[in-house]
């Protein structure tokens, strides 16, 4: 589509200030200019419906694009609520996002040449971000535990629950390999985040299955 502006909210008038907005709104729109690729976006985000579309100054060597994610419920946020929620949507992500975007009223653009990409999966639980709820409360907790990690690192530790360590630390090495880490930093720094797990997998297992599948992936896209 050609030349055409949209919000994530409803305007009583036509007009897109906040005294306009009609609260209520089912997804989350995230910017992303530069920093990381789409692929590695794309394989973080694969539990989750979405649409990705490139921006006008998307190139193959910088990767600008929008991630258009929907929720599970409509939320109806006043305008310090919405910022506080998108607050804590950017603290969730395992990459960098722009965060003087999280305005109701924010205009986004659409690009006529955009590439645009799809998931179907599941829809975003929307109560983790409310600002003052308890699973908000004990995401934040969860933060606090593992906060001598990075983001990406501990994002795969809140997804890593009974029965699929293996693929959670398969995704975080093939994540590692799209982010151009090297193969001796990649077994590094998934020994490292092993260890680091309640019940860590021995290391036969990772090294037979999961750096297997990271070597394959790692040649493919011309490792040396």
């Amino acid at each position: 589509m050609k030349d055409h502006h949209w919000c994530s909210h409803h305007s009583l008038d036509g007009r897109r200030c906040e005294d306009s907005l009609t609260p209520g709104f089912n997804l989350i729109v995230l910017d992303i200019d530069g920093g990381i690729k789409i692929e590695t976006v794309e394989l973080l985000l694969k539990e989750y419906s979405y649409l990705i579309h490139t921006t006008k100054r998307h190139s193959a060597r910088e990767h600008r694009f929008r991630v258009i994610i929907p929720m599970n419920y409509i939320l109806k946020l006043h305008e310090e609520e919405f910022k506080e929620f998108m607050r804590n949507i950017y603290e969730w992500l395992p990459f960098d996002s722009d965060t003087d975007t999280g305005q109701r009223s924010r205009k986004w653009a659409t690009h006529e040449g955009a590439e645009i990409r799809t998931n179907a999966g599941e829809m975003l639980d929307a109560l983790l971000f409310i600002p003052r709820t308890s699973k908000n409360d004990e995401r934040q907790q969860m933060i606090r535990n593992y906060q001598d990690m990075s983001g990406v690192e501990r994002w795969f530790m809140s997804n890593i629950g009974d029965g699929n360590r293996n693929n959670q630390l398969l995704k975080y090495g093939l994540m590692l390999v799209d982010s151009g880490y090297s193969l001796v930093d990649i077994q590094l720094k998934i020994d490292n985040l092993n260890n680091k797990l309640s019940d860590p997998l021995n290391a036969d297992e990772i090294d037979h299955t999961i750096m297997k599948t990271v070597h394959k992936k790692y040649y493919q896209k011309g490792g040396i």
